[in-house]
């Protein structure tokens, strides 16, 4: 008989999707998990919706108490490409090893004016 658990794992284990931990200034942190055909748009609609706010920026990093690398809000960036820029230009690494899901942090700034 199948389980939650095993539903889960095999939800997990797609290479369909792409994985980010989204962090706040704050220390609050929610687990994303999008679409690899999706956009960044994509993630941003994510992100507002968890968040229920509407108006976010997206940062690569964040270091000495400043968000760094904004990321801008774009429908012509898929949610794979975007990982490739992560991995290849950026040389960002993902946050757990192998053989755990590729996993990604990014920043996220809220209450923008």
């Amino acid at each position: 008989m199948e389980t939650f658990e095993n539903d889960v794992t095999r939800f997990l284990n797609r290479n369909t999707k792409s994985f980010f931990l989204v962090s706040k200034e704050c220390g609050f942190t929610m687990l994303m998990i999008i679409p690899n055909c999706g956009t960044i748009c994509d993630l941003y609609r994510s992100i507002e919706m968890e968040l229920d706010a509407t108006a976010v920026e997206l940062y690569k990093n964040y270091d000495e108490n400043k968000f760094k690398n904004r990321i801008e809000k774009s429908n012509d960036i898929s949610i794979k490409d975007f990982v490739k820029e992560l991995r290849n230009m950026d040389k960002k690494k993902p946050i757990y090893d192998l053989p755990a899901p590729v996993v990604y942090h990014l920043w996220v700034k809220n209450n923008i004016q």
